[in-house]
């Protein structure tokens, strides 16, 4: 079984993430190509890798959806990606 947690920000999707790990679902952790932030860690929060690698893994069939998002960074423009991996579906997995 996997369960996705969809909601706003601040509305405890991290927090109910917590809980079903604790009864024993396994976090599915996406990739991104953006910088990390202050507090997050890699591997937990995102799997911060490079623009290079993500399309790697678009190449090879281990993401099962993926987006881009446009930004600014100090001005000039940029487009960060973000992708979910394909797990097993005989585990029961979380996603928030």
């Amino acid at each position: 079984m996997i369960i996705v947690l969809i909601g706003k920000s601040a509305a405890g999707k991290s927090y109910l993430l917590e809980q079903y790990a604790s009864q024993g679902y396994t976090p599915i952790v996406s990739f991104t190509t953006r910088p990390m932030r202050a507090g997050e860690v890699d591997g937990v929060d995102y799997h911060f890798i490079d623009p290079d690698t993500f399309t790697e893994l678009i190449c090879s069939g281990s993401l099962v959806e993926y987006s881009s998002f446009d930004t600014l960074v100090s001005g000039v423009p940029a487009t960060w990606y973000y992708g979910t991996p394909v797990v097993d579906s005989a585990e029961d997995h979380v996603i928030a």
